[in-house]
């Protein structure tokens, strides 16, 4: 496919930029390179924090987490899981994302940087996102929003039908273009798969470097689009990309949720590629959709 023919001009300077941050020959490079490059990319899209919002940094038995608290509290309660493949990412690579839910919700929000691979392997990085909602739940006594983009949908979509979490945490469930296990050789990963931001060979590359256990193919907490237990998973709100190979990941999950009985909304992110969040600020299209996701925050 010709992506840019297909992408309005706003989208394709920001994959231009995006793009140029990372070296020639593509993505996939060490560990070291790729978090260079990404906190170089995250910095540079970063606007500046609302002064209503403050923060404070915390440790959970020694993993790090930012909270936000705004001026006027609605008593809503968010946990930002950050995308990054599960190897980038982190406090700072997210954090004016979550200060502007912060100030548009009135919500408390919390942000977690959790542990990464190829250091730490699945489930490290599901393990500090239970030990931190647990902590939150206790603390705010209040239940939660869950949102995640991308490798953070993954980890809140598995948070959210874990054994370990009570379901009684939890309000709902915000996935942005999540990765939730499809291995489908067709649809959006075969009609996407040189996808701009995101092909699947770059999938490939942070599934090999994250899931190194052998019983992936069978473990929902890795793979939640196979979970057949998806009723009892809180609300659930789905943001994808047209012009992603995960776009499927998201669909099918939603219509899992339905026929199981649980409910889910769809929303498909027409004229997007993977990463458009952090395009809000000079997107139209992006921007229209983190209104949506304002939206449905401060109307739960």
């Amino acid at each position: 496919m010709n992506y840019n023919k297909n992408l309005d001009t706003e989208i394709s300077n920001f994959v231009n930029k995006c793009e140029s941050f990372y070296p020639k020959e593509g993505m996939l490079h060490s560990k070291e390179i790729q978090r260079e490059s990404y906190n170089r990319l995250c910095k540079f899209f970063k606007v500046e924090s609302p002064v209503e919002v403050l923060t404070y940094d915390f440790q959970l038995s020694g993993t790090k987490l930012r909270k936000y608290t705004p001026k006027s509290y609605s008593n809503k309660i968010i946990f930002y899981i950050h995308g990054g493949g599960w190897m980038v990412g982190g406090l700072d690579s997210h954090d004016d994302i979550c200060a502007e839910l912060s100030l548009n919700t009135n919500a408390i929000v919390y942000g977690i940087d959790y542990r990464l691979a190829p250091e730490h392997c699945h489930p490290a990085a599901l393990e500090d996102c239970i030990k931190a909602v647990k902590y939150i739940y206790e603390i705010e006594e209040e239940k939660i929003i869950l949102i995640g983009d991308s490798a953070g949908g993954n980890l809140v979509a598995a948070l959210s039908d874990c054994s370990e979490v009570e379901k009684t945490y939890l309000l709902a469930q915000i996935l942005i273009y999540p990765g939730l296990g499809n291995l489908e050789n067709n649809g959006s990963r075969l009609n996407h798969a040189q996808a701009p931001l995101l092909s699947v060979k770059d999938m490939d590359y942070y599934h090999s470097n994250y899931f190194k256990n052998e019983n992936y193919f069978s473990d929902k907490s890795a793979r939640p689009l196979i979970s057949n237990t998806l009723s009892e998973v809180p609300k659930t709100y789905i943001f994808v990309a047209q012009f992603d190979p995960l776009f499927d990941d998201g669909y099918e999950y939603y219509k899992k949720i339905n026929e199981q009985g649980g409910h889910a909304e769809f929303n498909e992110g027409k004229g997007l590629i993977h990463g458009h969040l952090r395009a809000r600020h000079c997107s139209v299209k992006a921007m229209a959709e983190f209104q949506k996701i304002i939206n449905i925050i401060v109307n739960l």
